[in-house]
């Protein structure tokens, strides 16, 4: 125990915060590439990286141009070269061998496990490859499911053409959704049939609830021991999150919610519907419902709270109190949660960010407060809800601000940026830099004596445009392990310039969720391709963008 320890300790030295030499080391871009700096400026990591996970007792796992994964030390050194496809963080684990982690390795397809001395306990062999729990990992070979603990020891075999294994916490136990004969069923870690094999589809749901597909196209749900909760009555049943579930009727067609438990939430009477939550309304979920075009707004208990009037009903967690109406002439207004419109005016756009509500007629721009109270006219060329904390104290400091008034947003008009109160105040902008600002020549050294302005008359356009841009991240953002375990969901907030030949430098986070999320965030932007840049005054320029990138798991 006393020579794990000392490993420990020299393993964790160089992230240590009271090593004051080497505090803090911050990830700095030069070009494509990534590395670390510490407090004095100095490389520890050179910038030969395309992106760089998060520190973990002074192992990183990097990838380099080639897009392959590898894992250094807080020297640069390699571990583990790069020659893993992907490269998977684990927590730690009740083994001695893995006391800092081990790392779930690919290599041309295949799978397996090496712990942080980049030694092999599971050959990268298998074709599918995941933990189950915090010792246990779970393998697939040839047609063979096996599952395997941290030390390579095989706990569960079995000849199934296909099985995935999934867990049921509240009843300490294991099952997998297994295929024999090309049908389907459900089996516990001993074997045992839970649902008999004559499925054709079965999905584990949250909260221990099962989704069985019929041959014939209907739809069932039962619990983990497969007792029937909904009967094989339905054409359609989807898991919302939450603990609801919506149900379409198999004769009727038509649609409404149930809950796990199977108690009708809305009645089986709609044309469409969904579920309107953010998790913090305090009073529940509610639902909209549409019996022809227009939606209606119901509440957690399935009473109707308003009449058939919307193309679309939505709400945020940034605007917990509110529901965004659309109504038939494409136009947006606020309701409360009575479903009552609030005074304020109809706009052809509403956003909810981090501390206002931004709002959009033509292209004109204003803000509101997050609970619907006009802020400013619709008057400016740009406004947005998103202020740092920083930003935020050092204007409360330099104005004299005090409660209940804030700084909630930004606005520019022409070539003048405003910070926004709560009381529509506009501020200039701080007089100095933000406390936790950093000089932007240490990142890339491109700034070549212009600033990058916010809003170019052309903003550049990530290539293929808007759609594109959300299909790239959805394809290439990886929810950090540590992140998907604390269930930390949220908005990550990164900012960058798109420089006059379309190349991204300059990156840097502006809001983190913590768990791994920045770090992601940051990797998500510096893959990105060249953007095309911003125009104004018909030439290209230097345009800072400030870019949310969404974490939201599974289920929710």
């Amino acid at each position: 125990m006393k020579k794990i320890a000392l490993l420990y300790c020299l393993f964790s030295f160089f992230f240590n915060e009271k090593n004051t030499a080497q505090a803090q080391p911050q990830l700095h871009a030069q070009g494509r590439f990534v590395g670390y700096k510490d407090s004095t400026g100095q490389w520890l990591v050179p910038p030969q990286f395309i992106s760089i996970e998060e520190p973990y007792s002074n192992r990183m796992v990097v990838q380099d141009g080639t897009k392959n994964y590898g894992l250094i030390n807080g020297k640069g050194e390699f571990i583990i070269r790069c020659e893993y496809q992907q490269l998977e963080k684990q927590k730690m684990r009740d083994s001695t061998r893995l006391f800092l982690g081990g790392y779930l390795a690919s290599k041309n397809g295949l799978w397996g496990l090496v712990d942080t001395l980049g030694q092999a306990i599971v050959p990268v062999e298998f074709e599918t490859g995941k933990w189950l729990n915090k010792s246990t990992l779970y393998f697939y070979r040839r047609g063979r499911q096996l599952a395997l603990d941290d030390k390579g020891k095989t706990l569960f075999e079995g000849d199934y053409q296909y099985a995935e294994m999934n867990s049921a916490p509240q009843l300490n136990t294991w099952y997998f959704v297994a295929m024999k004969d090309d049908k389907m069923g459900l089996i516990d870690w001993d074997h045992n049939i839970v649902l008999p094999f004559e499925h054709e589809a079965v999905v584990v749901w949250p909260g221990n609830r099962v989704q069985c597909r019929h041959y014939g196209g209907r739809y069932s749900m039962t619990d983990m021991q497969g007792k029937e909760i909904l009967p094989a009555r339905f054409k359609y049943l989807k898991f919302a999150g939450y603990g609801f579930v919506m149900a379409t009727d198999f004769e009727t067609g038509k649609s409404g919610f149930v809950d796990t438990a199977g108690t009708v939430r809305l009645p089986l009477d709609f044309a469409d519907c969904g579920l309107v939550s953010n998790g913090v309304l305090g009073s529940g979920h509610y639902f909209k419902a549409a019996k022809t075009k227009e939606m209606a707004l119901f509440d957690p208990a399935g009473k109707q709270m308003t009449d058939f009037l919307y193309k679309d009903l939505t709400c945020s967690s940034y605007a917990p109190t509110l529901f965004f109406a659309q109504r038939p002439d494409k136009k947006f207004i606020l309701l409360d949660t009575l479903g009552k419109p609030l005074p304020a005016p109809p706009v052809d756009g509403l956003s909810a960010q981090f501390t206002a509500i931004g709002v959009r007629n033509g292209k004109l721009h204003g803000l509101f407060t997050s609970d619907g109270r006009r802020v400013t006219d619709i008057k400016y060329d740009a406004a947005y809800g998103m202020v740092s904390k920083a930003e935020i104290a050092q204007l409360t400091a330099e104005h004299d601000l005090q409660p209940p008034v804030t700084v909630i947003g930004h606005a520019t008009l022409g070539n003048q940026k405003f910070f926004i109160t709560s009381d529509g105040r506009e501020l200039p902008p701080p007089s100095k830099p933000k406390q936790d600002a950093k000089p932007s020549e240490a990142l890339d050294g491109k700034m070549n004596g212009d600033e990058p302005i916010p809003t170019p008359e052309i903003a550049p356009e990530f290539p293929g445009g808007e759609s594109a841009k959300l299909a790239f991240i959805t394809n290439n953002l990886r929810y950090p392990v540590m992140a998907k375990e604390n269930g930390v969901q949220g908005m990550a907030v990164v900012q960058f310039v798109v420089e006059r030949d379309g190349s991204i430098t300059n990156v840097q986070l502006a809001r983190d969720l913590g768990n791994g999320c920045g770090q992601e965030a940051l990797r998500l932007v510096q893959k990105m391709p060249k953007w095309t840049p911003g125009r104004d005054k018909g030439q290209p320029v230097r345009v800072l963008v400030t870019l949310p990138v969404r974490f939201k798991l599974e289920g929710n």
